[in-house]
């Protein structure tokens, strides 16, 4: 899923990014798994509903993840993991961003 070999710009350079902070991160993602996710995500037809509001045309979503396609949800997790956040809190500079304090 993730690509070890990703290139990410140096901390400093996401701090005093401008005009907030922010950087690029090159080839994280395995293309593979980015291709399977999105052809799981186009022919998910399992959604709990479609709203649209300012800014949102036709913004689909699903609240139970156990229904979703097995590759979306083991990305959404990864996201989510330990190992993905340490990846953020590094570039950050920010501790604890999954602590709910």
């Amino acid at each position: 899923m993730i690509n070890n070999n990703y290139k990410v710009s140096d901390s400093s350079i996401y701090k005093n990014s401008n005009p907030f902070p922010h950087c690029v991160i090159k080839d994280l993602w395995d293309d593979d798994f980015l291709s399977d996710i999105l052809n799981e995500f186009n022919n998910f037809k399992n959604w709990e509903g479609i709203v649209t509001t300012y800014g949102a045309q036709a913004k689909k979503f699903c609240y139970s993840p156990e229904k979703l396609p097995s590759k979306v949800l083991k990305f959404l997790n990864y996201l989510n993991s330990k190992d993905f956040i340490s990846i953020i809190e590094n570039i950050t500079g920010r501790k604890k961003l999954n602590s709910r304090q």
